[in-house]
């Protein structure tokens, strides 16, 4: 039996596996740690329900942004699985009108084909102003996001909408 703590990293939008790379490569002597796969599902409640059947009986668990929201769906079907909860940039509520619009707009951008416009438009919400000119931490986030794609983004963004 191990003394690492099990680990479940829930990424946000537009984001894979990359996205935690240092922790994966940095953490291995603490943690046993999974990525949940969030590129599937077009609902909240559905990638929380994906990431527990994939998840230990009990493991800490760590959302960001859209994986915040799963991650609090998580803790509503199954709190006694959770034994350490980290949300990061995430929110509890719905979104505004204005932003819902906004939403539908970028998945229309999307689904046309302007997937790169699209990470352009979302590259300031997801780094800070600070690290923008961050060569590495961009290409980690724009390559992550192309890896996630279009019609994934289109689930993912539902979810967001519907949550």
């Amino acid at each position: 039996m191990s003394d690492r703590t099990p680990l479940l990293f829930m990424p946000g939008l537009l984001c894979d596996t990359a996205l935690w790379g240092h922790q994966l490569a940095t953490l291995t002597d603490v943690a046993e740690m999974t990525v949940a796969d969030m590129t599937q599902d077009d609902s909240i409640d559905a990638m929380a329900r994906r990431a527990l059947g994939a998840a230990p009986d009990r493991f800490a668990l760590c959302g960001l942004s859209m994986g915040g929201y799963a991650a609090q769906a998580v803790m509503r079907l199954a709190p006694e699985r959770v034994i350490r909860l980290a949300l990061l940039d995430t929110a509890p509520g719905p979104d505004t009108p204005e932003r819902t619009v906004g939403r539908r707009d970028l998945m229309a951008r999307a689904a046309a084909g302007d997937l790169d416009g699209v990470i352009d438009h979302h590259m300031t919400g997801f780094i800070a102003e600070n690290r923008q000119d961050d060569g590495e931490l961009t290409a980690i986030v724009r390559d992550s996001a192309r890896n996630v794609g279009p019609e994934a983004y289109r689930r993912q963004q539902t979810a967001i909408i519907n949550r």
